[in-house]
């Protein structure tokens, strides 16, 4: 199933955002990959008659709406966290990576779509993202 040609709009109240983590590098072993929940966010998907791929993605996030939904091992959920863990992840998140007082929304503006969509009940748009902040 493809999408057909216009702009669709998501939000919180109408669709689902989830964030995955992956650690690397020397720290690596003592850390997780992470599955997170956006709880409140905006996305505007333009698919122009040209197809999914000349289309265009913009996201905002107010970046104090991440919380941890759990670890994941080799792509699947795992127990692995305790809601201590989940607190102190979120707390660092927020206090040492994200600032969402000094940063309260992290904006994304795709300049090309890659990729195929998949379309079932979801739809997955994969993408990297990287968050710089002072």
């Amino acid at each position: 199933m493809s999408l057909k040609a216009g702009t669709y709009s998501l939000g919180g109240s109408s669709g689902n955002l989830h964030v995955y983590t992956f650690k690397e590098g020397l720290l690596s072993k003592l850390a997780h990959d992470l599955l997170i929940d956006v709880t409140n966010f905006k996305v505007n998907l333009d698919v122009p008659e040209a197809g999914f791929t000349s289309g265009s993605l913009e996201l905002e996030i107010q970046a104090n709406s991440l919380k941890v939904i759990c670890a994941l091992k080799d792509g699947e959920r795992s127990d692995a966290l305790k809601e201590k863990d989940i607190a102190d992840i979120e707390k660092d998140m927020a206090g040492k990576v994200l600032h969402p007082d000094k940063y309260p929304t992290a904006n994304f503006r795709s300049k090309a779509m890659l990729g195929t969509l998949r379309i079932k009940n979801e739809i997955n748009i994969g993408f990297d993202l990287s968050l710089n902040c002072t």
